[in-house]
């Protein structure tokens, strides 16, 4: 396995960071063309931009690596990158994936700059995610406990989710969408994705088990 540090490591982390700032712009261009055909003011439309876990998970790819290349004796910069930090963002992006592909990419119809937006965000990014955290993060200093503590992220999006839906009458996702299913579905629903979560985080701590001992 290369080491992070290395000069690969550092052309994909650059690679990776670029291409999801400029698909994340290309996505809030897209996503304020629709939001003024409805209506809608710029806040309203940056404020619902925001509140997909799919844009902010993007982000936090694209700000991580960016910190930890080009900010990486800083606090925030070696806090992402850290094996653990790393391994996390790798889960969620692992999950942004999975949901969309299986649950949601049959409920819209993408054409153009749309479907390659759409691609990039839910498809392309979190399998190059993968195949930089399989090649370039270290391995073999996870505990079985970590996952527990990345549930934080997921879950309190969930939470920021429902509470902003009740206020406003707006959810992002039609599986939390409590005036049509109402919250004892809504709740279950989220259960099963938090299940989804916890899987995909130990099956990479098994790998970053099997992994380390080969780098051993």
């Amino acid at each position: 396995m290369l080491q992070s540090y290395s000069l690969p490591a550092a052309i994909c982390r650059v690679l990776l960071a670029l291409t999801g700032w400029v698909i994340l712009v290309l996505q809030f261009v897209l996503a304020h063309s629709t939001g003024k055909a409805l209506g809608q003011t710029m806040g309203m439309t940056t404020a619902n931009f925001f509140s997909y876990f799919t844009i902010l998970t993007n982000f936090l790819v694209a700000f991580s690596l960016t910190m930890s290349m080009f900010s990486s004796r800083s606090a925030m910069g070696a806090f992402f990158s850290r094996a653990t930090v790393q391994t996390a963002i790798a889960g969620y992006m692992l999950v942004v994936g999975c949901v969309y592909n299986v649950v949601l990419a049959k409920l819209v119809n993408l054409h153009g700059s749309a479907w390659v937006a759409d691609f990039f965000l839910h498809t392309l990014l979190p399998l190059f995610y993968l195949g930089y955290w399989v090649l370039f993060v270290p391995k073999g200093s996870l505990w079985l406990t970590a996952p527990l503590a990345w549930l934080a992220y997921p879950f309190l999006y969930l939470c920021y989710s429902l509470a902003r839906g009740a206020l406003l009458g707006w959810y992002p996702y039609p599986f939390l969408d409590v005036y049509s299913l109402g919250y004892e579905l809504v709740i279950r629903n989220a259960g099963i994705v938090l299940a989804c979560f916890l899987i995909f985080f130990y099956a990479l701590i098994l790998g970053d088990r099997a992994l380390g001992k080969r780098e051993r």
